[in-house]
């Protein structure tokens, strides 16, 4: 489904690049990638959805999702619509609702405006914002503002959805419900980066660990809650067995 090939991406050019040469393909259906915080995971993340382009090597979304984009092309080369995304900060845009926020995310992937209401007014109640949809976005609380955020990655359908840390903030509570969302209200690809592991069997069904810059484990979440002996919290320790392997701690 979504592929790097040779990828390189370096912030700047006395810095060491944060992946080098990378190449990694995710499964069909719902990976979650996991990485302690400064393994690379933004930055892939924004590499596939356009908003970075590799200094050296391609991404590709498949010959059924997108078109190659590799470091010779524009990032905003990706076809509109292909891709849904919620990166880790999101943010209100001054004087705008909440349905009126989620109306215009889905005009800037290229729905036409009458389509946007009824499509905006669908995902905000099936995500629980309903008594929301005509405040200020500026108003809402973090789990609000997230649940916002993921409305307007699905609001034009897209063929694959791509959240970066989406429940990044949010206190055990709010991330249980939001990983109950992101289980419920959508069937399209999925790839979510995260340093939570709470849930992964019930969730997910592909397995990535992405540490410095480089996939060190892939399989399955059962797989990969193996990798640590039954009881509370196996997945977490699981990860922890990875960290160990290659020599690092979180």
């Amino acid at each position: 489904m979504l592929r790097f090939e040779d990828v390189t991406y370096s912030y700047a050019r006395r810095r060491a690049p944060v992946l080098r040469n990378f190449t990694y393909e995710f499964p069909s259906g719902r990976s979650v990638l996991l990485g302690p915080n400064g393994a690379g995971k933004s930055t892939l993340m924004s590499l596939a959805v356009g908003w970075r382009t590799p200094q050296a090597g391609t991404v590709s979304l498949g010959p059924d999702v997108g078109p190659k984009r590799s470091a010779s092309r524009r990032a905003h080369a990706l076809a509109p619509g292909t891709v849904g995304f919620m990166p880790q900060d999101i943010r209100h845009l001054p004087g705008l609702t909440v349905i009126e926020q989620v109306r215009y995310a889905g005009w800037l992937k290229g729905m036409r405006q009458r389509d946007t209401e009824a499509k905006s007014r669908e995902l905000l109640c099936r995500l629980g914002l309903e008594d929301k949809m005509a405040d200020s976005a500026k108003n809402l609380s973090g789990g609000q503002l997230r649940r916002m955020g993921l409305a307007m990655a699905m609001v034009h359908e897209p063929k694959v959805l791509i959240l970066d840390e989406p429940t990044a903030g949010l206190d055990p509570a709010q991330r249980s419900n939001f990983r109950e969302l992101i289980a419920q209200v959508s069937d399209s690809e999925m790839i979510i980066s995260t340093h939570q592991v709470d849930d992964i069997q019930a969730i997910y069904s592909n397995v990535a660990v992405l540490l410095s810059g480089q996939v060190v484990w892939e399989g399955t979440p059962r797989e990969f809650v193996s990798l640590a002996p039954e009881g509370p919290h196996q997945a977490e320790l699981a990860f922890k067995v990875v960290m160990k392997q290659e020599g690092l701690s979180e």
